[in-house]
């Protein structure tokens, strides 16, 4: 995967990730509003199962964002190894080498 690509995946993940943990917070000032109004309101069982449920949902676009990041870390480190130009000796210069003591492989 490109280098761009995977920076797009992680940033769409990251804005996720926000946008949940910011419904996670409205939803426990709701559930402080109405434990301070009414203790053992009907509406408390179902806020609590949802704030259950954002708080997975973090939990997996967390774990994907990891992975993401993870790739887009591999990506751009097969991406620096990626030789750049093949050096070759010219006739003259291998016998220069080989006075440094250098080892030449054959048919090299």
């Amino acid at each position: 995967m490109n280098t761009n690509d995977t920076l797009s995946t992680l940033y769409a993940v990251q804005a996720d990730i926000e946008e949940v943990a910011a419904k996670l917070l409205r939803d426990a000032q709701m559930l402080k509003t109405i434990i301070k109004r009414q203790p053992l309101s009907p509406e408390l069982t179902d806020l609590l199962a949802e704030l259950r449920r954002d708080g997975d949902n973090i939990k997996t676009r967390t774990a994907f964002f990891r992975g993401a990041l993870v790739e887009h870390a591999d990506a751009e480190h097969a991406d620096r190894m990626r030789p750049r130009r093949v050096a070759r000796c010219v006739p003259g210069s291998r016998e220069d080498l080989v006075r440094r003591g250098a080892l030449l492989v054959k048919g090299a």
